[in-house]
């Protein structure tokens, strides 16, 4: 069997390219969820969307939602946001 060529040894998609595509296909999920939202009647807002975790660290991820979902999109940075939110809910 001949050796394979130099183009097929080295994949021409590298890590970033990969993450990437994981990125939209994530945000794409979220816009079809989205659409099923609006589609049931609900009123979703006209204020920013808010991303949160680790994906809110990167600003890409962030412009990837913005665009995908045609909306605004911020960044929570802060940490530990469930253990506030029911901090928020008690009396």
């Amino acid at each position: 069997m001949p050796p394979a060529s130099p183009s097929v040894q080295q994949p021409y998609y590298r890590r970033g390219h990969l993450t990437r595509a994981v990125i939209e296909g994530v945000a794409q999920y979220h816009r079809v969820q989205l659409d099923r939202v609006l589609a049931s009647g609900a009123d979703v807002g006209d204020r920013p969307w808010r991303l949160a975790g680790g994906g809110a660290r990167s600003t890409v991820w962030a412009q990837i939602f913005a665009d995908v979902l045609g909306r605004p999109v911020g960044r929570q940075l802060t940490s530990e946001l469930g253990a506030r939110g029911v901090a928020s809910l008690l009396p």
